[in-house]
Order: C-alpha cells, then structure tokens, then sequence
C-alpha cells in the first residue's frame, strides 16, 4: 500500500544493517520519513534530536550496546 503524503517519520531501529535497511527502504516505498538508527544510544539521540519529530518507533529487543528496545520503550 503506497501512501501519497505520509507524515509520520518512523525511527526503525535494529543491530543488524541488513534487517535495517530493508525494512527501512520498504517503508520509504511506502511513502514514511525514515530515520535509522544501529543502536539504543543512536536511536536515543535521534528521539531527542531538535530538527525532527519521531512519530513511530519500529525496535529490535535485543540491540548492541547498553540500551535495549525495552530500555527505548521506557
């Protein structure tokens, strides 16, 4: 299903660049704004970044690094 003028920007979250990317450029197809992020700590900075806002949040539980998709959750 392709949207024409998604607003909603999706932080996808996940360790693994593969899984990541693919799921990252569906989502584009689908007409999201895409942010990602390999990491908690990554994905932490992106939630708090001042230029954007993160509608949805797409995480892997287990993720490298001290933050997990739980912690991300919270």
């Amino acid at each position: 299903m392709e949207h024409e003028t998604a607003a909603e920007t999706i932080l996808v979250v996940d360790g693994d660049v593969i899984t990541r990317t693919v799921i990252a450029e569906y989502l584009r197809h689908c007409g999201y704004r895409v942010v990602e992020a390999g990491t908690g700590t990554e994905a932490m900075q992106a939630l708090q970044h001042p230029d954007f806002t993160i509608d949805i949040v797409l995480s892997d539980v287990e993720l490298p690094g001290e933050t997990s998709g739980f912690d991300l959750s919270h």
